[in-house]
């Protein structure tokens, strides 16, 4: 009873948005209310008929030709065509009881039904290089996600749960790169130029070191800028802070997330109170074309899923030698990406290689290095902003330093 409910909410609900949808067009909608709704208690019917090929495979060209005749005519789109199939097929995963599944997927097909205005959003502001970036990136992993998700046990240091996980490294390259995505998306539709401050922040969730390179390069050709720009590198600071706890709670679940929480809380607190001290009367209302890039794209992802792999396979041989110190050595990658870190111990934790409290310790350890290496890269690019920047990061670096040893 509760997958037919589940299936009739679907169609319902499917059906209501078409209608909806053609309403706000002037047309009258080919497949409304009541074909969804039908079709996806006849989906949740099939395991009852049969699950022969033909038989599925006979009702799904029968509901698609409706649509599809009318689509010819030009009545409707082919969107409404493909939503039919989608509502049918989702009553047959709700008809064998695979209710999460198909509560998922219905989540995430509802919304792509009335996201046209912002799709068209999203072709203005993405450039063709960014577009065929992603493309490249979703057809790799399209491939990549099934292939390694069958691969099993390869050797003892190739599969789930091994030194190398080919899966988990894809899903980590995808989750990681969707949440660098989100923010990257909301500069772009944004095209934030209220301020700096609001610029870095967001960059910071897309990769605060190449945000800090950027910013502290336009600070070495308009030295006016400094103190802007270094509010900018405490900001995109926080930003990766943030990202880095959100990665490894999801990952490694609940227990992380509590153990992280009053060292989260301590850290946003001084980087709160760093930014109150050097506030500005006049602040810089500009926008400095901040450099982050696509992270969906081939090259991040790779370089990622390298990191990832290495740290991992680092971290399972150092706990073969050195036990629950070899750990904490991997956290010396936060220099170049603490991203990596947290998902790489995360992963770590959740197969209960190591415990809650390691993990916790290893990405504090891991950030202290993140928050030197803002330090050393705003050097690079401009010394003068090195040596004001620098005294910020000793002290979230130090903070960061004594929690993770207290945790230990």
């Amino acid at each position: 009873m509760f997958g037919f409910l589940i299936a009739f909410s679907i169609g319902l609900i499917t059906g209501f948005e078409r209608e909806h949808h053609a309403g706000k067009k002037g047309v009258n909608a080919v497949c409304g209310v009541r074909t969804f709704t039908l079709v996806s208690i006849l989906g949740f019917l099939i395991p009852f008929i049969g699950t022969n090929v033909i038989v599925v495979g006979t009702l799904m060209v029968v509901i698609l030709s409706i649509p599809v005749l009318k689509a010819l005519k030009g009545d409707i789109g082919m969107t409404s065509s493909i939503a039919l199939v989608l509502v049918f097929l989702l009553g047959v995963l709700s008809g064998f009881n695979l209710y999460l599944e198909t509560v998922i997927l219905a989540v995430i097909v509802l919304p792509i039904l009335s996201i046209k205005k912002h799709t068209h959003i999203l072709a203005e502001v993405i450039t063709p290089k960014e577009m065929e970036g992603l493309l490249q990136f979703a057809a790799l992993i399209a491939v990549l996600l099934p292939i390694t998700y069958l691969m099993g046990d390869v050797n003892q240091y190739v599969g789930p749960g091994r030194m190398f996980d080919p899966f988990k490294t894809v899903l980590m390259v995808v989750f990681v790169s969707s949440i660098s995505f989100s923010s990257f998306l909301i500069i772009k539709i944004s095209d934030v130029k209220k301020g700096v401050e609001i610029s870095s922040f967001l960059a910071g969730f897309v990769n605060s070191a190449a945000c800090t390179a950027s910013l502290a390069q336009r600070s070495s050709e308009r030295s006016m800028l400094r103190p802007t720009v270094r509010r900018g590198i405490i900001l995109t600071n926080t930003s990766m802070i943030l990202k880095d706890i959100i990665i490894i709670t999801a990952v490694a679940g609940i227990t992380v997330g509590r153990l992280l929480l009053l060292p989260v809380i301590v850290l946003i607190g001084v980087s709160l109170s760093i930014l109150y001290q050097t506030q500005q009367k006049k602040h810089f209302q500009g926008d400095l074309s901040i450099g982050v890039k696509n992270p969906f794209a081939i090259l991040p992802a790779l370089k990622f899923g390298l990191l990832f792999l290495s740290i991992s396979s680092i971290s399972h041989v150092g706990i073969s030698f050195f036990g629950d110190h070899g750990v904490y050595a991997a956290s010396i990658a936060g220099l170049v990406s603490t991203t990596s870190v947290s998902a790489s111990v995360g992963v770590l934790q959740s197969t209960g290689t190591i415990t809650p409290h390691v993990a916790v310790s290893t990405v504090l350890l891991a950030l202290a290095f993140g928050s030197v290496s803002k330090a050393l890269i705003a050097t690079m690019y401009d010394r003068e902003l090195g040596t004001g920047i620098a005294v910020s990061m000793a002290i979230l670096a130090v903070i960061s330093l004594l929690m993770a040893i207290i945790t230990i």
